[in-house]
This record gives structure tokens, sequence and C-alpha cells, in this order.
């Protein structure tokens, strides 16, 4: 799958902006492609994720930007405390009657 050439732009454009004025606590991780996007998130201080470093990947599929890309996050460091309260914060979806 390959984004079509206004997405890789449109994705090479937000990577140097980000690289260039970082946010808080977040730090681009280049990869091979721009399919994927990567970056490590600082755990926020006073919670239980302070102290802890997630990778988060981004997964650009080839309807990027009209559809969402696809996310997954991984811990380091001490991730003990990741997954009881992302439960508790966004339970799984129940069906309605």
């Amino acid at each position: 799958m390959s984004l079509p050439p206004a997405a890789v732009a449109l994705v090479a454009r937000q990577v140097k902006q980000l690289t260039a004025a970082p946010f808080a606590g977040v730090r681009y991780v280049p990869s091979d492609s721009l399919e994927t996007v990567l970056a490590d998130v600082d755990g926020p201080a006073g919670t239980p994720y302070a102290g802890g470093v997630f990778r988060v990947r981004l997964s650009l599929g080839a309807d990027f930007p009209a559809a969402p890309p696809k996310g997954a996050a991984r811990a380091r460091g001490d991730a003990r405390a990741c997954g009881a309260p992302l439960t508790r914060a966004f339970p799984p979806p129940q069906a309605s009657s």
C-alpha cells in the first residue's frame, strides 16, 4: 500500500513542522516510511503514567487524510499502571438495544 502523492507531501510537511517545533513531551522517531509515523510520548506528571515513555505508531492508509490513521501505543519504562486506567477511561463499547 502506498500513500497518494498529495498525502506524502502533507505528511512530509507535518513531520518537518513537528521536528522544528516539537510538542512538550513528544519526540518524533524516524521510520523507514512516511506510511508509519512514530513518536515517543512522556507520561504526564501527576498521573499513573508519569515516568513512562510510550511509543506511538500511526499507520497511514491509502485513503489518508480522508480516513484517520490506525494507532497503537507501546510502553517503555514503568508501564505497570497502563492497563487498568486505560480500561476504566475507555471501556469497550456496549451493544445498544
